[in-house]
C-alpha cells in the first residue's frame, strides 16, 4: 500500500518543480494534473546598478496556452533592467535613500510603462503582419499562421503579471500587478510574534472586482462577451481578441491551433466582440519602503491564481468556514505555524498540514507552504491531487486544480545575501 511519503515523492517528481536564490528566495511552480503543459512561469534575478543591489521576482499566469506567459518572463525582466539603468546608472543621478524615496513615483511609472510597453508590442506585431483583417480569407489566414505562428499564439493568448522590484540597500520595493495574480507582504503581527499577518499590496483586477466596474466601457455591462474561465480578467498582457476588432478573432484567431481542445472554439465568441477593448494593460503599481517594517521580518509572497482557486475550493468543501477567507493569510500563515494558527489553518483547508512538508538537506519553503496547500498529511487529498478524480472519502466532486506558481522571498536575509555576493 502507497504510503504518505511515496504520494509526496510522486506529487514532487510528476508535478513540481523548484527553484530558489540561497536562503532568501525560494520557488516552486506546480502543473496541474489535468493539464497538457505547466502556463505559468516565475522569474527570480538579482543585479548590481551603480553599487547597489536589486532584485526582481515576478510570477506569470499564462492562460489559453503558455506562449505569452513565456514571452513575458522572457522579455519583461530584460526591459526593466534596461529602464532602470536608464533612470539611474548615470553620472547625474544619485541612488541614496533620500532620492530614491522622493523620486519613487518615476520608478512606479516605468514599471507601469515597461508593462504596456510589453503589451503594446505584442499586438502591433500582429498588425504588422495583418493591419486589416476584414477580408482575409481561410489560406491567407492559415499561410500567415503557417509563417508566424508564435507571434500570433502570442497575440491570442495572455498572461498576469505580479512582481516586485526590490533595492535591498535600502529596504524598498514597488509591487506591480496586472490580473489576479498576488503580491503580498507577510509581517509579524504587532500584538503577537508568533502570529503573522498579510498586507496586500496591489488590488486584484478580475473581471467581476467591485474595483474593476468604473474602468468598463459603458456598454460592456450589457455585453454578454466572453464566459470560460480564462477569461475572467479585466487586465492582461495579450487577450488581444478581447482588445482589437472582432475581425481578428474570425479571420486569424479563429484559425489557431488550440492547446486545450475541451475549451470553446475561438469563432463562439466572435458576435459577442462588439466594443473593444475589454482588457486593459495598465498594471496596479505600489511603493514600499519596508525599512519601516524590519522589527516585524517582513516576507514578500507573491503567487498565481491557483493558490486562490484552492483556498475557495476547500471553502466548497468545509462547512462552516466563511467563504471570505483571504487566501494571503493562509499563504502568511504558513510561515510560522503556531499551535493556534496550524489549528485554524487546517480548519480552513479541512486537512492537517506539517511544518515541514518536504524535509529535505536544502529546504524551499515555497515547496513546503504548496505541499500543505495541496494536501498537507492528508493521503486522500494528495492523491486525488494525482488523480484529479473523485476522492474516495469526500463524496464530492473532485478538486479541480489550476496551474500554481509561488515565490517567497525573507527581505532580511535578501539585503544579506546580495551584501555578500557584491563583496565576492
Amino acid at each position: 500500500m502507497e504510503g504518505l511519503r511515496d504520494v509526496k515523492r510522486r506529487l514532487k517528481e510528476e508535478f513540481i518543480r523548484r527553484v530558489g536564490c540561497g536562503s532568501s528566495a525560494h520557488g516552486v511552480t506546480f502543473k496541474s494534473p489535468s493539464a497538457i503543459e505547466n502556463e505559468d512561469r516565475m522569474v527570480i534575478e538579482t543585479a548590481i546598478v551603480k553599487d547597489q543591489s536589486w532584485a526582481l521576482l515576478a510570477v506569470f499566469d499564462g492562460h489559453s496556452g503558455s506562449v505569452t506567459a513565456d514571452y513575458a518572463a522572457q522579455t519583461l525582466p530584460r526591459a526593466l533592467r534596461s529602464a532602470l539603468k536608464r533612470l539611474i546608472d548615470n553620472p547625474h543621478a544619485s541612488v541614496d535613500r533620500a532620492s530614491l524615496h522622493y523620486n519613487a513615483d518615476v520608478i512606479s511609472t516605468m514599471l507601469r510603462n515597461e508593462i504596456r510597453n510589453l503589451d503594446d508590442s505584442i499586438g502591433l506585431a500582429l498588425k504588422k503582419l495583418c493591419d486589416d483583417p476584414q477580408h482575409l480569407t481561410r489560406e491567407q489566414a492559415m499561410q500567415l499562421i503557417d509563417e508566424h505562428e508564435e507571434t500570433i499564439q502570442r497575440a491570442y493568448q495572455g498572461t498576469t503579471v505580479a512582481l516586485a522590484l526590490i533595492n535591498a540597500d535600502h529596504h524598498m520595493l514597488w509591487a506591480a500587478a496586472l490580473g489576479n495574480s498576488t503580491v503580498a507582504l507577510s509581517i509579524r503581527t504587532v500584538d503577537d510574534p508568533d502570529v503573522r499577518e498579510a498586507v496586500r499590496l496591489c488590488e486584484a483586477h478580475a473581471m467581476n472586482a467591485q474595483e474593476e466596474l468604473p474602468c468598463l466601457p459603458s456598454s460592456y455591462q450589457s455585453e454578454d462577451v466572453v464566459h470560460d474561465k480564462q477569461h475572467l480578467l479585466k487586465r492582461a498582457i495579450g487577450d488581444f481578441h478581447l482588445k482589437y476588432d472582432a475581425a481578428y478573432l474570425d479571420r486569424v484567431f479563429s484559425f489557431l491551433p488550440q492547446s486545450d481542445p475541451d475549451s470553446p472554439a475561438p469563432r463562439d465568441h466572435v458576435g459577442r466582440i462588439k466594443t473593444p477593448p475589454y482588457v486593459s494593460n495598465e498594471a496596479s503599481v505600489r511603493f514600499v519602503n519596508y525599512g519601516l517594517l524590519a522589527d516585524r521580518y517582513p516576507i514578500l509572497m507573491l503567487y498565481t491564481n491557483g493558490v486562490d482557486q484552492i483556498v475557495h475550493g476547500r471553502h466548497e468543501r468545509t462547512p462552516g468556514v466563511s467563504s471570505r477567507t483571504d487566501p494571503a493569510d493562509v499563504v502568511t500563515s504558513f510561515l510560522n505555524l503556531s499551535p493556534q494558527v496550524k489549528n485554524k489553518v487546517e480548519e480552513i483547508l479541512g486537512h492537517e498540514v506539517e511544518v515541514q512538508w518536504d524535509p529535505t538537506r536544502t529546504p524551499n519553503i515555497a515547496v513546503d507552504v504548496l505541499g500543505n496547500l495541496l494536501g498537507g498529511t492528508d493521503i486522500d487529498h494528495l492523491r486525488e491531487v494525482i488523480a484529479q478524480t473523485q476522492s474516495a472519502n469526500a463524496g464530492n466532486e473532485g478538486l479541480a486544480l489550476d496551474d500554481i506558481t509561488i515565490i517567497l522571498c525573507d527581505l532580511t536575509i535578501l539585503k544579506i545575501e546580495l551584501d555578500h555576493i557584491r563583496k565576492r
